[in-house]
């Protein structure tokens, strides 16, 4: 029987057929010879659309985009946009069940489904609805322009639906929310009253009426504030262009409400505004320290540009301000190149923000009574920065990279022209033949003492916006006379002297340095492999792996098979923090700020190093022609790290402050190390989340500097992969050079075989519960059936991933199926590094009132799993998915990372072709992907993990 859903879509697509407006039955991925040509324009209820074909591009990506963002939402509409968003996905005119639901259909016409081929955001402006069709199936492009159809005016809002959704936004906020972004949100409602701050979060979203949402709907999804966009790979786009007006040209307009108010409540005035606020939640750290926030903006645009010559000169201005914000941030930036400063800050640059070409703004957090020495040091800065602005060659360094940043957009012209196509709904701005290569020659023209003047003009001036955050109850304490008065005796200073730069040797190593390293000889050691293998007298080995198809580029992977568990217990962790701490002090005669300085002059030279657990590791890149620099680098950063102790001090309070406002979801992070800590066959060093910081306050200086001179001393038991553009024989000098010179110690350490260790996973309990740091409304929840340890084979990995991905329909059922308000809902099956083990997955956050019925109906997934219940169309759905990425697949020469992996003992991989993978694929008929899941999901290898 036919479901309600795929009955509507039928009967849609069947009446565009009898108007002979649906695409022919020929592939829409065949190359056809479409002019490569913008096609737009605008219905008469006010729709625009634009259809722009890319014969070389293999995607086609399409958008619904709203001008309903964040900022049009009244006081009683909190958060509406974003739940509106959501709503997509639930019941609508041809998705009785939401599309999210609409499994049947989505695997018939090869789409993915959620997160991966249809997805939503919501912006400031507007919200972007993202469908990605299948270019092989024309019923895909013709269910994208269906669904876009239905939340142009096709949403059912139901109650139920709204009640899910409403949870999951909530979940979501706790994964995206932090102290200091509530704190933010304030900081920018106060300047911008059409932004909502997000205190009290749940309150207010529980608050929000149907009504409310339905009155939202009705007002702002109209025609006149839509816009389609198509782009990439368009077969026959006049057709398609007639499809949309069929489709979307019976929307009826009604007057709108468009709160044309929002853009002008910036305080379009000259006159500087200062505020003091108290925080709305304390700081995890520093609560006691001032926040200063100076907000710089370029002037508000009240009226849209009308003439072609207004676009014009709104998008220079626009590139100007870009610009003004790399010079600034460069400027400042010397403010930080010192350990343990009294002060810290941040600048964030907005463009198009706000119906203003630009937003600079700058926090700088300090103690209360270095309120007077910071703001010196930083107006001095700034005043450096307003009278002598940038010199003529730091111009045309920012202009070559802007005029690449325009040159590398062009050239990926999928996100290109979404890009420009967006700008120009949003924003009117130019969208012609010709802007770019106008843009160009304007800027090349573009003299740095123009640029200095518009700086001057920028950043002479107080600030338009002055905000200062403080503690709860100290706002009586701040003297705003006082701080504002010394911020206008800084400004008048007139800077008569130039500037003082810095002198920082050109080189990384002295001429005498480099004459005192003799070449060491060198043995060829017979190799299985084609690559010229070598061991020289220090017992170090290099593998030249020569590729010519890398233009220009070199890469290098040193690694040795000794690592933190080699040392004594006590070492583990000062040795496998030693790398972060070595890149934080420096190496050589170099700290770390001038390390920086010298290296940005080599366009594409990193390297970064690291100790595991079984191995010790550097990884560099460079381009060709400085590939004795990075010798040099390698060098250095192995035989002579620097011994800095204000580094290590200001190394570990860097990380405590990392806490404050981290870039990664907090919480998330903690339950993941927390099961990786109960599941460890041995230590686990962390690089994020409370542990890590926990860990890292417990080091001593010494031990980790001792750690670190052991491991990467044991020159005799690293090989070196040089991978890359580059002559043989030059290289093979250089390795003579630099690696046969660095350092072998008398003291021998063992390697650890993690593989033999015994595993005591049947003896854990099974059922495990952690106490998160902070209270949350919602359960964090995870089941997870482990291997035991064991080394990586690409053959289980592929049976693994295989399992995993049915695993993850499976999953995805709970929340459209089953309706389960989930957020941060994952599956799927890979090999863990750090475990050392293949795990099957899933993870969520659930709210506490379902929490049982979610721990429940994910049991039964695994035990339907592990006792074959798994559907044909399933199973066929998952294969073509692997199937096709193998396909895909370059079959081009070994990757290094390839490479590494067949050399190093941890993994000792073949070079499977893809023919191989192909043919191994088709072994995994659906009673072999059955009897691996009963094998796999065994009772005692299944954990459950909750964290509340």
């Amino acid at each position: 029987m036919m479901s309600k859903t795929n009955t509507g879509i039928v009967r849609f697509i069947s009446l565009l057929m009898i108007l002979g407006l649906v695409f022919p039955v020929e592939s829409i991925a065949q190359v056809t010879k479409a002019k490569d040509s913008l096609i737009q324009g605008s219905l008469s209820n006010g729709l625009r659309y634009y259809i722009k074909a890319i014969p070389s591009e293999t995607k086609l990506h399409m958008n619904l985009i709203v001008k309903a963002g964040a900022i049009f939402q009244d006081k009683n509409q909190y958060e509406v946009a974003h739940l509106l968003e959501h709503l997509s996905l639930r019941e609508s005119e041809h998705f009785p069940n939401g599309i999210a639901n609409s499994d049947s259909l989505l695997t018939a016409i090869g789409n993915r489904g959620i997160g991966r081929d249809f997805y939503a955001f919501t912006g400031y402006e507007e919200v972007s609805y993202t469908y990605n069709a299948n270019v092989e199936n024309n019923q895909s492009i013709e269910t994208g322009l269906i669904w876009f159809r239905d939340i142009a005016g096709g949403l059912k809002l139901a109650p139920k639906d709204i009640k899910i959704e409403k949870e999951l936004i909530k979940q979501e906020n706790v994964h995206k929310s932090s102290g200091k972004s509530v704190n933010k949100s304030l900081l920018f409602q106060t300047i911008f009253p059409c932004m909502a701050n997000k205190n009290e979060y749940n309150k207010k979203v529980e608050a929000v009426k149907i009504s409310d949402i339905k009155s939202f709907y009705k007002d702002y999804y109209q025609p006149q504030n839509l816009a389609i966009r198509i782009v990439g790979n368009v077969d026959q786009p006049e057709i398609l262009e007639n499809k949309i007006k069929l489709m979307f040209g019976e929307l009826k307009s009604s007057i709108s409400k468009v709160k044309l108010e929002a853009y002008s409540v910036i305080n379009p005035s000259g006159v500087s505004k200062f505020e003091v606020l108290e925080r709305l939640v304390p700081l995890e750290v520093d609560d006691q320290k001032l926040s200063i926030n100076l907000f710089y903006r370029g002037e508000t645009y009240i009226d849209k540009p009308l003439s072609t010559q207004e676009r014009i000169d709104r998008l220079k201005q626009k590139i100007i301000q870009e610009l003004m914000a790399e010079a600034f941030q460069k400027e400042m930036a010397s403010l930080r190149e010192v350990y343990n400063p009294k002060f810290d800050f941040l600048i964030k640059s907005y463009s198009n923000f706000m119906n203003s070409p630009s937003l600079i703004w700058m926090e700088i957090m300090t103690d209360p009574e270095d309120v007077e020495y910071t703001l010196e040091r930083v107006f001095d800065n700034i005043n450096m920065f307003t009278s002598f602005g940038v010199s003529k060659e730091e111009w045309d360094v920012l202009k070559k990279q802007k005029l690449a940043m325009l040159k590398k957009k062009e050239n990926a012209s999928l996100y290109y022209w979404e890009k420009e196509i967006l700008n120009n709904f949003l924003h009117e701005e130019l969208l012609v033949d010709g802007k770019e290569a106008m843009i160009k020659d304007w800027l090349q023209k573009l003299s740095y003492r123009d640029f200095n003047s518009q700086i001057e003009t920028y950043f002479g001036k107080k600030p338009k916006n002055i905000m200062i955050m403080v503690a709860k109850g100290q706002k009586k304490s701040i003297d705003k006379n006082y701080i504002s008065n010394l911020i206008d005796n800084k400004l008048k200073e007139h800077k008569t002297s130039n500037r003082k730069n810095n002198e920082i040797s050109e080189v990384l190593m002295s001429d005498s340095l480099k004459q005192s390293l003799m070449p060491k000889a060198y043995t060829q050691i017979q190799d299985s492999t084609k690559y010229n293998r070598y061991r020289l007298n220090n017992g170090l080995e290099v593998i030249l792996v020569k590729d010519s198809t890398v233009k220009n580029k070199v890469e290098i992977h040193g690694f040795s098979p000794i690592g933190a568990l080699s040392l004594p217990e006590r070492d583990f962790y000062a040795a496998s923090y030693a790398p972060r701490l070595i890149k934080h002090s420096g190496i050589g005669n170099f700290d770390k700020f001038q390390l920086e300085h010298l290296t940005n002059k080599y366009k594409g030279l990193n390297y970064y190093q690291y100790i595991n657990p079984n191995e010790t590791g550097i990884k560099a890149t460079a381009n060709s022609r400085d590939v004795e620099s990075l010798m040099q680098l390698i060098f250095l950063s192995v035989s002579k790290p620097l011994k800095n102790k204000a580094a290590f001090d200001d190394w570990k309070n860097s990380i405590a402050k990392s806490l404050l406002d981290p870039t990664y979801y907090l919480r998330g992070i903690n339950f993941s190390n927390h099961i990786k800590d109960y599941m460890k066959p041995h230590d686990i060093a962390f690089h994020m989340g409370s542990t890590f910081v926990e860990q890292v306050q417990n080091l001593q200086f010494d031990r980790i500097l001792e750690a670190y001179r052991k491991l990467f001393s044991q020159s005799e038991r690293f090989t070196y992969i040089i991978y890359g553009d580059y002559d043989e024989e030059i290289m093979l000098k250089l390795s003579q050079k630099y690696l046969g010179n660095l350092p072998v110690i008398p003291e021998k350490l063992n390697e650890i075989d993690i593989y033999n260790e015994k595993d005591s996973i049947a003896l854990k309990s099974h059922e495990v519960e952690f106490q998160s740091l902070r209270c949350s409304d919602n359960i964090m929840f995870s089941m997870i059936s482990f291997s035991e340890p064991k080394p990586f084979s690409w053959k289980e990995n592929l049976k693994v991933q295989f399992l995993g991905n049915i695993l993850l329909e499976k999953t995805f059922a709970l929340r459209f199926d089953k309706d389960f308000a989930l957020y941060d809902l994952i599956g799927g099956g890979f090999y863990d590094d750090v475990l050392h083990r293949y795990k099957l997955m899933t993870k969520m956050d659930c709210t506490q009132e379902e929490f049982e019925q979610v721990k429940e109906a994910t049991g039964i997934i695994f035990k339907d799993l592990r006792s074959g219940k798994i559907e044909n169309h399933l199973y066929t759905k998952v294969y073509q998915e692997i199937e096709k990425r193998i396909s895909l697949a370059s079959e081009s020469p070994q990757s290094l990372n390839d490479i590494y992996k067949y050399y190093s003992k941890n993994y000792h991989q073949e070079f499977p072709k893809k023919a191989e993978k192909l043919e191994f694929l088709q072994s995994l008929t659906i009673d072999e992907i059955k009897s691996f899941a009963e094998d796999f999901l065994k009772e005692e290898h299944l954990f459950k993990f909750i964290m509340y």
